[in-house]
């Protein structure tokens, strides 16, 4: 995609790093529990006008969003003059200079297109259709990888947006917007989630030794915009100049609460479990397996449900999370995922492994069947009637030929094999399945 310069953010949720994304809401300053690098000394705040200095043409409503949010920066170790220039130099590139947080994808030119995604289109005829076509060259672009599926309207709904431009649906989803896209092109969120994807790829050491392009690599993937950001950078670093800079780089091994400065024990396993039995039952498929760890995926989960039951935002475990969620309501579906099928999923691992089974046992016993009435050995009536008997598996092959065996085991298979693809089906679209 283009960000402006065409970076990509790549799926890059790791575990043990701060999670700091506010869905739908602010995050409240005295309820932020992280387990993250940062200080508890008092920093300078960003002012409007260092933003304004920095990005002459940045949009009110982005400034505002960074100026409400900036306390969520601070807590994630954003404090010094280095920190606090690169994350701007990185964000600036993202956002065309705080002016966009939603990629619009409407080229206006054939040449445009061709220049962007080179590899895709060889020639101004095969761009064209696409020209002032945004969402239908989106779903070209970008459907069959990063977990988009092909034929889908994914390409779309999961294109770049935030202020770190997160783009396909597997990387949507390991934030917790994937039955809501929407929310992450909202300022507040857009910020919010920029904020953590920075702390969990660890760009506050890097900035602390002044390693741009580590730095770059870590948040586009590569080196696209690289030469931008280094001048924005240089730029940034007299903006900031007066920032504080006592931040400390040691991060804490346990969750630390900001507004009692204490540290917070691990809850224990069974109620993390219990927790995130929970949360898959209501409909939050993203918290992944039920292990009683305390990861990325379970914070991203339990700040998926408390921005969608408006709860104060702190993606930690506690007595009072497992009374909200044994009282909540089923989350809600989205109508796309409601009216799924296996035709639209057909690209998930899983119903991938389901029809190749169901396609290999119909192959096999197929080719058992036909085997057996040519050597003349077995006839359809007898593999029918084998199946068809309702007697033991065992019973039914008994002193059978080996066709019949074949083309019997090869039926059951298919018939498990289709039986997991409904299943499948049937668990996404009630929210059981990512």
């Amino acid at each position: 995609m283009e960000r402006l310069l065409r970076g990509r953010l790549g799926n890059r949720v790791a575990a043990g790093q701060p999670d700091l994304t506010n869905h739908h809401h602010p995050i409240p300053s005295k309820a932020l529990h992280i387990g993250a690098p940062f200080s508890c000394e008092v920093h300078m705040p960003v002012t409007a006008a260092q933003l304004k200095k920095l990005f002459p043409n940045a949009k009110p409503e982005l400034v505002a969003a960074v100026i409400d949010g900036w306390p969520q920066a601070e807590a994630a170790g954003i404090t010094t003059k280095q920190r606090m220039a690169l994350f701007f130099a990185n964000v600036g590139v993202e956002t065309g200079g705080l002016r966009l947080i939603v990629e619009s994808l409407n080229y206006t030119s054939a040449a445009r297109i061709r220049a962007v995604w080179p590899s895709r289109f060889k020639t101004d005829a095969a761009a064209q259709p696409f020209v002032r076509q945004p969402q239908k060259l989106a779903n070209k672009v970008y459907n069959g990888r990063m977990g988009n599926r092909s034929g889908s309207n994914d390409g779309w709904m999961f294109r770049g947006s935030g202020m770190m431009q997160t783009t396909g649906r597997e990387n949507y989803t390991a934030l917790g917007f994937g039955d809501n896209p929407d929310a992450l092109r909202d300022p507040a969120t857009a910020f919010s989630t920029a904020v953590r994807e920075w702390a969990k790829r660890g760009c506050n050491a890097m900035a602390d030794r002044g390693d741009v392009k580590a730095c770059r690599k870590a948040i586009n993937g590569g080196a696209i915009g690289l030469a931008e950001v280094e001048a924005l950078y240089a730029k940034a670093l007299t903006v900031f100049a007066g920032a504080d800079q006592t931040a400390t780089s040691k991060p804490y091994v346990a969750a630390v609460s900001l507004s009692k400065g204490a540290m917070t024990p691990p809850p224990p396993k069974d109620l993390i479990e219990k927790v995130q039995q929970l949360l898959r039952e209501r409909g939050y498929p993203e918290v992944g397996n039920v292990d009683g760890k305390m990861g990325a995926r379970t914070r991203n989960a339990i700040l998926a449900f408390q921005a969608d039951n408006t709860l104060a935002l702190t993606g930690e475990i506690s007595d009072a999370l497992l009374s909200d969620l044994i009282k909540a309501p089923q989350r809600p579906v989205a109508p796309e995922r409601a009216e799924a099928t296996a035709k639209t999923l057909k690209d998930a691992p899983s119903i991938q492994q389901g029809q190749a089974l169901k396609t290999g046992g119909l192959i096999a016993a197929g080719a058992s069947i036909v085997g057996g009435v040519v050597d003349g050995t077995v006839s359809v009536d007898d593999v029918v009637g084998h199946i068809t008997t309702g007697k033991m598996i065992w019973a039914a092959l008994g002193g059978a030929a080996p066709w019949i065996v074949g083309a019997v085991l090869a039926g059951i298979g298919a018939y498990y094999g289709a039986r997991f693809v409904q299943e499948q089906v049937q668990a996404y679209r009630e929210g059981r399945h990512v």
